[in-house]
């Protein structure tokens, strides 16, 4: 009985040795973790937690917080050592974020499931703190404390403030011009015009790929509206003001009948525009943006006014900086494929008037334009996003609803763009600037 017993206790000992170096190198990691994050951030006069730290393989989350900000690291193990890859705050929730910086997709799945879960012991005062990182740093992998976060102590601060990573610039405009409600940027030199209105809370700068694109074949000018990106706002109602100043600018600078091509609030303001001035216009391109705000389509004016105030509550109004940015941040990243572009679009709106943003949403989500889509005597393209307020339909389903929207336009037409959210010229800007030239091309033939 001995003898069988001994190797018996000797295969649970080592079972037991084995499963404990298996327990403690997480352990190990999650020590290492914290102690680079320690050298490099902690302060006598704010000390830096760490906590909690989320290891999968080579690869991890560490949460952290320094006085009132907070944030969270996406790290790699290379050679043995942890290395810090880049910092964010809600983006590196998100399994494509993360995969965008190199994590395996499996291994940025199980990260982000795992640090839900860690997340929802954690006190929701310190959650808020995380929401707080401005952007996506990255990091050169092997000296944390270069790039963003300078060098010396002197800049062993928060590194939640460090500048986040901008998007590709846009280009130089030839010509800046200020018609009250709106700031025109002017791209190019010669070729039929183009006028390009940007949506809710945005500026030039969300069509950045756009002017890329069509700048050198066209004369576009891109409008901030105010309130926006830094703009000052005018007095209500907003929209009156700039659909004015728009057909001032048209007509001061005796542009033929240009096309308007409009995303989101800025296509309402396109219709807007076309309805109350269409000898002025050429063409409309609705970019996910209609006469209707799509999902009250079926609602009454009662329920538009509602849910519009609804909307302008949660996303703006009364918001401190801090919540402006967090509310446009999610309501960007479910409006965007690429939570880093959602991250960088969310710096450059929340230099945005948080009032004025949500006046904007009451002005819009309230209104119904399609009964006077009739007075429209251009041809109108709707590029609607498969991805968007009508995700997960049948293809026929989507263009049938949006079919019956433009239902009263004379000349609407429809064209889906594939794999796209709401912001369909970042998601596939190829196709949506393919589809401008195309609408152009169609009005020059139907000219001659």
């Amino acid at each position: 009985m001995r003898r069988i017993l001994l190797p018996l206790a000797l295969t649970l000992t080592i079972f037991a040795a084995a499963a404990g170096a298996q327990a403690s190198e997480p352990r190990k990691d999650e020590a290492e973790i914290r102690q680079l994050a320690l050298s490099i951030w902690d302060r006598a006069d704010q000390p830096l937690t760490i906590e909690p730290i989320i290891v999968d393989g080579t690869y991890a989350v560490a949460d952290w917080s320094q006085g009132d900000a907070g944030g969270r690291a996406l790290l790699q193990k290379r050679s043995g050592t942890w290395k810090i890859l880049a910092c964010s705050g809600d983006a590196f929730k998100s399994a494509d974020a993360l995969a965008h910086f190199g994590t395996p997709r499996a291994t940025a799945i199980q990260l982000t499931k795992r640090l839900a879960a860690a997340e929802a012991t954690v006190d929701p005062k310190r959650i808020a703190r995380f929401s707080t990182f401005d952007g996506v740093i990255t990091m050169d992998g092997s000296d944390p404390h270069a790039g963003a976060h300078g060098t010396g102590p002197a800049s062993k601060g928060v590194p939640a403030q460090a500048a986040p990573v901008a998007s590709p610039a846009l280009p130089a405009p030839a010509a800046v011009m200020d018609y009250g409600a709106i700031a025109v940027e002017k791209h190019g030199a010669s070729g039929a015009p183009l006028v390009l209105i940007p949506g809710l809370a945005g500026g030039a700068w969300s069509w950045a790929e756009t002017i890329r694109r069509l700048a050198p074949t066209h004369a576009v000018y891109v409008l901030t509206l105010a309130g926006f990106s830094g703009r000052p706002a005018v007095p209500t109602p907003l929209i009156d003001h700039v659909v004015a100043d728009i057909a001032r600018f048209v007509r001061d600078n005796q542009l033929d009948r240009p096309t308007i091509i409009g995303h989101s609030l800025g296509a309402f303001v396109a219709f807007r525009l076309a309805i109350a001035h269409p000898d002025l216009i050429g063409g409309l391109i609705a970019v996910d943006g209609f006469p209707v705000f799509s999902p009250l389509a079926e609602a009454d004016a009662g329920g538009r006014a509602a849910a519009a105030k609804k909307l302008a509550q949660e996303l703006a109004v009364g918001k401190n900086p801090a919540e402006f940015h967090a509310a446009l941040l999610n309501f960007l990243t479910a409006r965007m494929n690429d939570p880093v572009q959602a991250a960088q679009a969310a710096d450059l709106a929340a230099r945005s008037d948080p009032e004025a943003t949500a006046e904007y949403i009451i002005e819009m989500l309230s209104a119904d334009l399609r009964p006077e889509l009739s007075k429209l005597t251009m041809p109108v393209l709707a590029l609607v996003a498969e991805n968007s307020y009508k995700r997960g339909l049948p293809e026929p389903e989507i263009r049938a609803f949006y079919a019956r929207v433009l239902s009263n336009a004379p000349q609407g037409s429809i064209a889906l763009i594939r794999n796209a959210r709401h912001f369909a010229m970042v998601d596939q800007p190829d196709v949506v600037a393919a589809a401008i030239e195309g609408f152009a091309a169609g009005r020059r033939l139907a000219s001659r």
